[in-house]
């Protein structure tokens, strides 16, 4: 695939797009723990939504920690790729 990279660090690509794959999931389960809980079609079905979104407010806020790190992760990852393949392309026009 990439043969000029390290082993190591397509291993760590590998383990931050797991990882971001994980925060992703726990933050659609929270979500759909939040949405499916037993309501109501009455007047206090968005009152009661508001108050177990605030109930699980810290839940989000670490989700939304957990996403933001495995964003700046993957978009290191993908500079040094980019890095690498640039750097080995000129490297082969220069043997030219």
């Amino acid at each position: 695939m990439l043969p000029h990279l390290d082993d190591n660090v397509l291993r760590q690509i590998d383990y931050n797009m797991v990882d971001c794959a994980m925060a992703l999931e726990g933050l659609e389960r929270l979500l759909k723990d939040v949405q499916n809980s037993k309501v109501s079609r009455n007047i206090f079905r968005k009152p009661t939504l508001h108050i177990r979104i605030s109930l699980h407010k810290e839940d989000f806020s670490n989700y939304e920690k957990k996403i933001y790190k495995s964003n700046c992760a993957l978009q290191t990852a993908i500079a040094l790729v980019n890095m690498s393949v640039v750097y080995h392309s000129l490297a082969a026009l220069e043997t030219f």
